[in-house]
């Protein structure tokens, strides 16, 4: 059976585990293989940032003010909807209400 080495652990603390597993269990290759992407998926998820109400809401706002502009720039609202994630009921809704413009 071959051995791939690999080395994921970032972090002492859950590296050591890792490198303890690596050392006690010989996996097949296939199972080697998915068990560095479970192991990279993991670590991946532990350095997402966490959003809160008011950025999401900030988001969010972006988008809409993203989707009054290019309904100004006359695009339809299924790309719109493709770009921006915004529903296509909603971005209706916004192109049925006057934009403001600088005077």
């Amino acid at each position: 059976m071959a051995r791939t080495p690999y080395y994921c652990a970032r972090q002492e603390g859950d590296g050591a585990q890792y490198k303890f597993i690596d050392w006690i269990v010989t996996l097949p290759v296939d199972l080697e293989k998915k068990l560095v992407c479970e192991i990279n998926e993991s670590e991946e998820e532990k350095a997402m940032p966490i959003i809160t109400n008011a950025e999401k809401i900030g988001i969010e706002k972006g988008k809409i003010e993203t989707a009054k502009k290019m309904l100004d720039k006359g695009m339809d609202v299924q790309t719109i909807s493709e770009l921006t994630g915004i529903s296509e009921a909603k971005i209706k809704s916004l192109a049925k209400k006057p934009t403001k413009k600088a005077a």
